[in-house]
């Protein structure tokens, strides 16, 4: 902790706070000094406000305190958000090998730290954090929704009654009266016990179950689909899935392909919550402030140079590799050709992930894509990114993949290096081709060879010793 302590404050590229700096000087310019939200330049620079007017509404509060209370905030919110995508991602992981908690949680709290995408947004002040956060609360919405369907011998699996834990093959768990206390998988061998299957449906793996195959449905140990111990999380609450997405894409565009994904998956009612949500937003920003409103969409949108360069390297995006290729207008049917190719395989890989009932694996894609396919992607906008990196990372863990595991460990050191900014300056050449885009050709690698995660098929009953089974209730 100390050493990474040390560094984040040593650091070279800190980035001052810049951008908490343009949201709070917009909001007081336009609450204490009459101006308008598009308007506003930060002093000495060319930068301006460019979120949705929602999200400076969001920021209204910022003309109440003064900088140093912002800053804090900003960081405040950034950290929060970070442990809450910790304790999704990195959670079910720690829990599964047995690891001390308080010092996993600190040692991946301190690798999370590190990484340059992460360093940029809690220096910048940005916001993306809690973006991500909000998008991937509805990632954990809508796996809570099908595990309570897949619970109750839902439409999706195979087995039946409520012991199935949602297996889709001929694998199923089925209640056998012949077994007291007990479920039988396909070759009539007791599996689990009843108070374990009782624990497949709130949380935690059965007892004598193998940890790594996620306690019979495949998916309860691996990474952010294992259930809570206690409770599962109330239907009703199940059903916001989608008011993540809505309020993050009402605050900044990027996050609007989740919703592209729920439409790909058909999650129609998520998809229609997310659009309604994001709607309501815009229009209550329009209520509230009807000029910038008006500027946003007509005007300031469409753009560009209101962000920044497309060919600066920090355009860590398909149209970033392009602009530097083509300085000056870069070839748009081109960059539309590379996006339309980019969308068919994340659509092709989103519908199998979902298939599979791997939400966290078709959200991490969709981050990836997104990364690609907006214009500007700067490299602190590869939080989106992150949660791929953890899956891939937390498949090798499981499979016992050393390779895999090597390869993780690989991209994590490139996300920490800043190497792109060695081409900072000159951009030109084969070796700034591979250099300058390297986080581009890591989204990419990513979003067309991630893995996806295996669900146990083999229907074979655990070899390990099992207690005697439980009474019949």
């Amino acid at each position: 902790m100390a050493a990474t302590a040390v560094f984040l404050v040593t650091v070279p590229l800190h980035r001052d706070w810049f951008d908490v700096g343009v949201y709070y000087g917009t909001v007081n310019d336009w609450i204490h000094g009459g101006g308008r939200i598009y308007d506003y330049l930060r002093p000495g620079t060319h930068y301006g406000f460019t979120y949705p007017p929602f999200a400076a509404v969001c920021m209204l509060p910022m003309a109440l305190v003064g900088w140093p209370v912002a800053v804090a905030v900003s960081i405040g919110l950034s950290t929060a958000a970070a442990a809450l995508l910790l304790h999704w991602l990195a959670g079910p992981a720690i829990r599964r090998a047995g690891w001390c908690g308080w010092f996993a949680f600190t040692v991946a709290g301190c690798l999370f730290a590190l990484l340059e995408p992460v360093r940029d947004t809690v220096s910048f002040g940005q916001v993306n954090l809690v973006l991500v956060a909000l998008v991937f609360a509805d990632a954990r919405l809508l796996t809570a929704a099908r595990d309570d369907d897949d619970g109750r011998g839902g439409s999706r699996g195979s087995g039946s009654g409520p012991g199935s834990g949602g297996s889709r093959g001929a694998e199923g768990l089925a209640p056998e009266p012949s077994a007291p206390g007990g479920l039988l998988d396909a070759q009539g061998q007791r599996r689990i016990g009843l108070d374990a299957a009782q624990g497949l449906l709130v949380g935690g793996e059965p007892e004598g179950a193998d940890p790594g195959s996620g306690g019979g449905d495949g998916r309860g140990g691996h990474l952010g689909g294992d259930r809570h111990r206690g409770r599962p999380l109330a239907p009703r609450l199940a059903r916001c899935a989608g008011v993540g997405i809505g309020l993050a894409t009402a605050i900044k565009l990027t996050p609007a392909l989740f919703i592209g994904y729920l439409l790909v998956t058909r999650r129609w009612r998520a998809a229609c919550v997310a659009v309604g949500t994001a709607a309501a937003a815009t229009l209550l920003a329009a209520r509230i402030a009807p000029g910038a409103s008006r500027t946003y969409w007509t005007e300031a949108l469409w753009d560009t140079d209101r962000i920044g360069s497309l060919s600066y390297v920090s355009n860590q995006s398909l149209q970033g590799i392009l602009a530097r290729l083509q300085p000056g207008e870069p070839e748009r049917a081109a960059w539309l050709l590379c996006v339309l190719a980019v969308l068919a395989v994340w659509a092709w890989r989103a519908r199998r992930a979902a298939a599979d009932g791997d939400d966290w694996a078709g959200f991490a894609l969709t981050g990836l894509a997104a990364c690609l396919v907006s214009p500007i992607t700067w490299v602190h906008h590869l939080v989106w990114a992150v949660p791929a990196l953890a899956l891939l990372a937390d498949t090798a863990l499981r499979r016992g993949h050393r390779p895999l595991l090597g390869a993780s460990c690989g991209l994590y050191v490139l996300l920490c290096s800043s190497v792109v900014w060695l081409w900072r300056w000159n951009s030109t050449g084969v070796g700034a081709f591979l250099g300058a885009n390297l986080y581009v050709w890591i989204t990419l690698g990513l979003l067309i060879a991630l893995p996806g995660r295996e669900r146990d098929r083999s229907g074979a009953p655990d070899p390990r010793p099992r207690t005697a089974p439980a009474p019949a209730a």
